[in-house]
Order: structure tokens, then C-alpha cells, then sequence
């Protein structure tokens, strides 16, 4: 079967106005990202000769400002001492910088700044409402809309980006934005709502995240709700096992950082996400985007089976051999593509 006929027997909301996109997600996915709030940064530790004498790592306390009182969190920064080409914003599972998801040094020697925020200490992954952010937050009404742990992930990263936005000499580069799996997921929906990230990477985020519900192998809605309901706001659970029912799919969220660059990748191993519907969303939103796919009408679907890449436009993927994960070569597949969309 050729891609577009693919597309077709899914039967696929058309895209809409994006406004229109981002209040169907948030009303029955996501539920609403916090406003903006004052931000400061207190350094906890420096360290001047990092990754080998190439950077300075900074432990730093974001301070932000809520309505009901102060809440902070920490950051890693690395900011080599030669003039960086963009910065990273890695969402991390990880507090440690480096670690298994972000080698720092490689980073820095690709000629990048990073900042590393740990989504547990912005509030815990599970359905505990009275810790970290979700305090301040969870179970409050947004005219009349309840929020969810990814929206205030969400949010996390968009005051770290004002953070970011002040100091000399990040304020002006480039932000991508980074995240694998439910980070991934997280990562799309604040390049949804927030327009300074100038590029968005989402690796291996599936049921939820860049993979389109329709047709899905592998995590399904009823299973992704089931287990992780906090990500979540409470109207999605009526999509469970009724995807085709939904008036919005995955490509609503992907096109949403539209016309901005956008990055996707899958694993051969990953069937939870199920590569072939993260490809398949990245066909559904390209339309979107000023250099989405472009794919004939004879095309027939990979065999997602092999590696293989599109990495010709302002939409990028590949697909990888191996698990569910975020690895080095991840990165090295992505940076090409990256710096082709920078003009670096």
C-alpha cells in the first residue's frame, strides 16, 4: 500500500487552524500550560574546566514566582568556551549531568551549549497531586479546565527558556528542545505552545506523542491512560479504545510547531510506539510545514524493518535499529540534519 493510501484508510481529521488544534488538545489531552511567572536562578556549584577545560558547568536553583508562593528547581548548564552554535535543552529522566541519555562532552565538541532539567524534581511522575509543582497547580481550574504533569513539564521548560533568554552569550542562539519518550511527548506540546523553541526533537515518544492513534499497533489510549492517567486530563479517557472517534490525531500536535523545524526518530525494536504511525504522523502533518515530506503517489510505506531516514526538508526522521531508547547515534543522526535547518 502506497503512503497516501494509508493516510486515507485512517481516515484522518483534515488539519485545521491552529488555534483551533491547540484548544482540542489541550481541552481533551493535555488540559492548559500555566502562564509565564517571573523567574530567577541561584548557583549552587561551578565548575570552570568541564568536559576536558572545553566548558563551564553551572548547577543552578530556578526560582519561579508563583501566585502562591516561590517553588524552585534545578538546572545543569554546560556553555563551552568557544562560541556555541545553538543550545540543547535536554528534558532529562536523569538529575546527573552527564549520564546515559546526555554525554555532555560530545555535545560540546558537536559546538553546543546544554541545559539539562530533570522532569521528577519538577514534580514526580505519578498520580500524587501534592508535591513539586503539581501543588501549586493540580486540581486548579484554568477557566474551567483542569492541567496535567505533562503540561506542567511543559511549563518547566518554558521558564527555563526565559531563564536561558537573559544571560550573555545563550540569549540569542537557537533553542531545541529535546526529549525521548513521555519526554518526547512533553517536548511537542511545549514547541506547541511556546514559539521560542526554535527546534523541537522528539525521539521514541509513540502512543500519544508523534505516533497517530488510528491504526495503532502496540499502546493504545486505553493503555497509555490506564497506567500514566496524570499525564493526562480526564477527558481522554473516552477516546480509550475509540481513537477513531476522536476529532483530532497525533499530526494536530506535530503540526503544531509548524513552520518551525521538526524532528522525529523511531527504534526497530520499539513496537510500543509503533515506528510505522510515528512516520505515518510526520506524513499526516507535513502539510503543514513549508518543507514537509514529500512523497509521490506510487511511494509504498517502508518495511520498517530496516534503518532508513528522511532527512531532506524542514521535517526530519529516522529510523534506527534497536530498543526504545535515546543514543549517541541518535544524536549523530540528528545533528546533520539539524544544522542543514540552522544553516550552520
Amino acid at each position: 500500500m502506497t503512503i497516501q493510501d494509508t493516510l486515507r484508510s485512517l481516515e484522518l481529521p483534515a488539519l485545521g487552524e491552529r488555534q483551533a488544534m491547540l484548544d482540542l488538545l489541550e481541552e481533551n489531552v493535555f488540559g492548559p500550560v500555566p502562564a509565564a511567572v517571573p523567574v530567577r536562578a541561584e548557583r549552587l556549584a561551578l565548575w570552570s574546566d568541564a568536559c576536558a577545560g572545553k566548558a563551564a558547568h553551572e548547577q543552578l536553583l530556578l526560582h519561579l514566582a508563583l501566585p502562591d508562593g516561590d517553588f524552585a528547581f534545578p538546572l545543569h548548564l554546560v556553555t563551552p568556551y568557544a562560541p556555541a552554535k545553538a543550545l540543547l535543552l535536554h528534558l532529562s529522566f536523569d538529575p546527573e549531568m552527564p549520564n546515559q541519555y546526555c554525554l555532555a562532552e560530545e555535545i560540546v565538541d558537536h559546538g553546543y551549549a546544554i541545559c539539562q532539567l530533570c522532569y521528577t524534581q519538577v514534580t514526580s511522575d505519578d498520580q500524587d497531586g501534592e508535591n513539586g509543582l503539581a501543588a501549586h497547580f493540580i486540581g486548579q481550574d484554568f477557566a474551567g479546565r483542569k492541567t496535567s504533569k505533562i503540561s506542567l513539564w511543559a511549563f518547566a521548560a518554558s521558564r527555563v527558556i526565559d531563564y536561558l533568554k537573559t544571560l550573555e552569550p545563550l540569549k540569542n542562539l537557537p533553542v531545541v528542545l529535546i526529549g525521548h519518550s513521555r519526554l518526547g511527548k512533553t517536548a511537542l506540546w511545549c514547541s506547541a505552545n511556546d514559539p521560542r523553541v526554535d527546534v523541537c526533537y522528539a525521539n521514541e515518544s509513540g502512543c500519544t506523542g508523534a505516533a497517530l492513534s488510528r491504526g495503532k499497533q502496540g499502546e493504545t489510549v486505553a493503555d497509555i491512560y490506564r497506567v500514566f492517567p496524570h499525564w493526562f486530563v480526564p477527558a481522554y479517557e473516552r477516546y480509550a479504545g475509540r481513537e477513531a472517534s476522536m476529532p483530532f490525531d497525533q499530526h494536530f500536535l506535530l503540526a503544531l510547531t509548524a513552520p518551525r523545524p521538526l524532528y522525529c526518530a523511531s527504534a526497530i525494536e520499539d513496537l510500543w510506539a509503533w515506528p510505522k504511525n510515528e512516520f505515518l504522523g510526520l506524513c499526516a502533518a507535513s502539510p503543514a510545514f513549508d518543507r514537509g515530506f514529500a512523497f509521490s503517489p506510487e511511494e509504498e510505506l517502508p518495511s520498517f524493518e530496516t534503518p532508513f531516514s528522511r532527512q531532506e526538508g524542514g521535517v526530519g526522521y529516522h529510523l534506527r535499529a534497536g530498543a526504545h531508547f535515546l543514543s549517541r547515534e541518535d544524536y549523530n543522526r540528528f545533528y546533520p540534519w539539524l544544522e542543514r535547518r540552522l544553516g550552520l
